[in-house]
């Protein structure tokens, strides 16, 4: 099914080819390969308006998830009449804000090409648990949240070689 990357700010570059493979490997990993999925890198100001209009948080986040699916089972794709309309949802990316958190990452206060992809890559895989029904509304919430994101990111470290952790803050 299709996966599609859009680049809608100009602030930060972003390797959308080496994104691509990234989310769709995550996409397989998570169990979501049959579904489609757009992933949209966005400016901040476009991250402030959308989570203040869908959220009522009046400041930038680095990721919003939109579910096209209403996911009955934690984690599993809905058994659809028509499988070839799976939609996943969209995801957007607050690229400026995760640049800026790769940056108090790093002592020099740079944010590599391949560590901001790193991040992009935890960062749309939050979104994609979002999108399978994963919440941190509570705290046994969150705790299944980031078990589900760290599993995925081993499996994707075996797979690649390039072992990431979630970067899932506790906020419930």
């Amino acid at each position: 099914m299709g996966l599609v990357i859009r680049n809608a700010q100009v602030a930060v570059r972003i390797r959308r080819a080496l994104l691509r493979q990234n989310v769709a490997r995550l996409r397989a990993l998570a169990g979501a390969q049959s579904a489609r999925l757009a992933v949209l890198c966005s400016s901040s100001e476009r991250m402030r308006a959308l989570n203040r209009t869908y959220c009522g948080h009046d400041e930038v986040t680095d990721v919003l998830a939109f579910p096209n699916l209403q996911i009955e089972e934690l984690g599993k794709l809905p058994e659809l009449e028509y499988p070839e309309d799976c939609n996943l949802g969209d995801i957007f990316l607050g690229v400026e804000y995760i640049q800026d958190l790769g940056r108090n990452d790093n002592a020099s206060q740079e944010c590599s090409a391949e560590h901001l992809h790193n991040l992009l890559t935890i960062t749309t895989l939050h979104g994609i648990c979002h999108l399978l029904g994963y919440t941190h509304e509570s705290e046994a919430d969150w705790r299944q949240m980031f078990q589900k994101e760290k599993d995925i990111l081993e499996d994707y470290g075996r797979l690649t070689g390039v072992f990431l952790s979630p970067l899932t803050a506790m906020k419930y």
